[in-house]
C-alpha cells in the first residue's frame, strides 16, 4: 500500500495551519488599512493570524468533521481500525478514534514539547556559564527563560493527558474513552429512554 504525503492528517492539518495563518493575517492588515490605521502592527496581525491558523488545521486535518456534519443534521458513525486501504501506522498521523492511538499522539507531542522546553533551558544556563551577557541580550534572555517555563507546562500536562487517555479505559475495563450521551432521540420522543 503506498501513501502519498497529502493523505496523512498532519501534513494536510500543517498546510491548513499555513494557509489560515496567511489569511488571517491578510484579514487583520485589510481591517486596519478600513479603519485608517498602519497595516503592519506586528502583534495584532501575528495574533489574527495564528488564531485563523489553527483554525484551518483543524478544517484541514479532518478533526472537525463530524462536528460539521452535527450542524447539518448528518449522522457520524464511529470509525474504530485502521483507515480504509492505508497502512495501519497513518492512523498516528490522523484523526482517530481509538483512545490508545489518541494517548500515544499526546505522549509524543509532549515528549516533542520537552524536547523544544530542554533545548530553551540549554540556552539560557548556557548563558548563566559566565558573568554578564555572552551571547544573549537582556530582552531574549527574558523571552528564552519565559518560553521554556510555558513549554514544560505544557509537555507535563500533555504527558499526563496521554496517560490518562491510554490507560483509564483499560483499568475500568472498558472498551473505549466516555463520551457524552448521544442525543438522537427516536422520532416523536422528548426524552432519554430509561
Amino acid at each position: 500500500m503506498s501513501v502519498s504525503l497529502t493523505s496523512l492528517g498532519l501534513v494536510r492539518g500543517m498546510i491548513g495551519y499555513f494557509a489560515g495563518m496567511v489569511l488571517g493575517m491578510v484579514l487583520v492588515m485589510t481591517g486596519r488599512v478600513l479603519m485608517g490605521a498602519e497595516a503592519w502592527f506586528p502583534e495584532a496581525v501575528w495574533v489574527g493570524g495564528i488564531a485563523l491558523g489553527i483554525l484551518g488545521f483543524m478544517l484541514a486535518n479532518g478533526s472537525m468533521t463530524d462536528w460539521l456534519k452535527w450542524t447539518r443534521g448528518i449522522e457520524t458513525p464511529m470509525h474504530h481500525g485502521a483507515p480504509v486501504g492505508k497502512p495501519s501506522w497513518t492512523r498516528y498521523f490522523d484523526v482517530d478514534y481509538n483512545h490508545k492511538v489518541i494517548g500515544i499522539q499526546y505522549g509524543v507531542t509532549g515528549l516533542l514539547l520537552l524536547v523544544v522546553g530542554g533545548t530553551f533551558a540549554l540556552i539560557f544556563r548556557t548563558e548563566l556559564a559566565e558573568p554578564g551577557m555572552s551571547f544573549l541580550q537582556f530582552s531574549s534572555y527574558n523571552q528564552i527563560f519565559s518560553l521554556h517555563g510555558w513549554v514544560a507546562l505544557a509537555a507535563i500536562l500533555l504527558g499526563i493527558g496521554g496517560m490518562a487517555n491510554y490507560l483509564v479505559p483499560l483499568m475500568l475495563g472498558a472498551d473505549d474513552m466516555a463520551f457524552p450521551v448521544s442525543m438522537h432521540l427516536p422520532s416523536g420522543s422528548t426524552s432519554l429512554p430509561p
